[in-house]
């Protein structure tokens, strides 16, 4: 009885996901859902383009995705950066109330490490700032060195005072993984690994010198929108700059148990700390929001689905979305990778209409 339940849930995930796939108009959809007991449900449906070109025809070819398919997470990978922070906070070599001045004397003295966790900082978004869009566009292979971008294009200006508003910057979690690296003597991607935070089989970044996941998909929205040179983006782009905040590649099913073990252990950081990371900054939103959950909590991103309180991040490159998603009142976690999605912060209802059928229905008794 047990055994032809568990057929039937897995025959109706993977009859969602390819719904969802084909009515909702994505060229591909990954996605992976942890139960609150741990039983795992992991589907891809739809095509991708390689990041292999074939030789003859020197254009990318067609392959239908699997659950070890990796993709672009875009602003997701900053959740590496959030457990990396917590880490060293739990080795005490950092607190939430640590100034930032100490490694970047260019700026204000009031911003500290929650400001910057919690998008309270009030600094500029280094990555949509206009010189480094135009280069980007005009120079996409262009390498940038992150703390030379920080020296030269943030100053003691700020848009507001640190803890007088909320605005989304990439720039935040570009300086929280530069001071990772002060602080530990490593690069971010090896600090990482060292601390065992992510399995190199399983996640890769897309920096300098990084080696292209072989399983990565290639491809790109054809509607994304263009930059002012009217330009149509390449894959390089800005990944050098954005390697922490941007630049990370895993599969839907890596995302779900990395975010559940995030949640509820002590492998990468001391428990208790999540209950911190939990809480909602209480100031006002200036500008947009930034991410698709809804709101920011301390390094993570923060919204509901299914009435519930979740907890993770979305991720938004063009022609690619990403979400994962821990929800600490049901016990389940999910996340999503998608391409050729048609509108930005789509993958939201995507999740919650998958978390409303499965976990019901994987709850009923026998």
């Amino acid at each position: 009885m047990a055994e032809r339940r568990g057929i039937a849930e897995r025959v109706r995930f993977r009859d969602i996901i390819y719904e969802l796939q084909t009515t909702q108009g994505y060229e591909c959809l990954q996605a992976c859902l942890v139960c609150p007991d741990g039983e795992v449900f992991s589907f891809a449906s739809g095509y991708a383009r390689t990041t292999v070109k074939e030789k003859k025809k020197n254009s990318p070819r067609t392959f239908p995705i699997t659950i070890d398919t990796t993709f672009r997470l875009g602003t997701s990978s900053s959740l590496f950066v959030t457990a990396a922070i917590m880490r060293l906070i739990t080795k005490n070599q950092l607190s939430l109330h640590s100034t930032v001045d100490r490694w970047f004397p260019n700026l204000p003295r009031d911003i500290t490490i929650e400001s910057l966790l919690t998008h309270q900082s009030g600094l500029t978004d280094v990555l949509t700032h206009p010189l480094v869009t135009l280069l980007s566009e005009m120079a996409p292979s262009h390498k940038w060195n992150a703390r030379h971008v920080v020296k030269r294009l943030l100053s003691k200006k700020q848009r507001f005072p640190a803890f007088a508003g909320v605005a989304y910057s990439a720039t935040n979690f570009l300086l929280l993984a530069l001071i990772v690296e002060a602080i530990s003597g490593k690069t971010y991607r090896e600090y990482l690994v060292s601390e065992r935070i992510i399995n190199p089989k399983f996640v890769s970044f897309l920096d300098n010198g990084a080696e292209v996941d072989p399983r990565l998909i290639g491809g790109i929205d054809e509607t994304a929108v263009t930059g002012p040179t009217r330009v149509k983006p390449r894959f390089s782009q800005r990944d050098s700059l954005a390697w922490a905040t941007g630049a990370g590649v895993a599969s839907a099913t890596t995302m779900a148990l990395w975010v559940r073990e995030m949640a509820t252990t002590d492998r990468f950081f001391d428990r208790h700390l999540f209950y911190e990371m939990e809480q909602i900054p209480d100031a006002p939103r200036i500008g947009p929001a930034g991410n698709g959950l809804g709101t920011f909590a301390t390094g993570l991103s923060a919204g509901r689905m299914c009435g519930k309180p979740v907890y993770g991040h979305c991720g938004q490159t063009r022609g690619y979305e990403s979400l994962a998603v821990y929800c600490p009142e049901e016990g389940y976690s999910i996340a999503l990778n998608a391409n050729s999605s048609r509108e930005l912060c789509s993958l939201r209802p995507i999740a919650q209409a998958i978390v409303s059928e499965m976990i019901p229905m994987h709850r009923r008794p026998f």
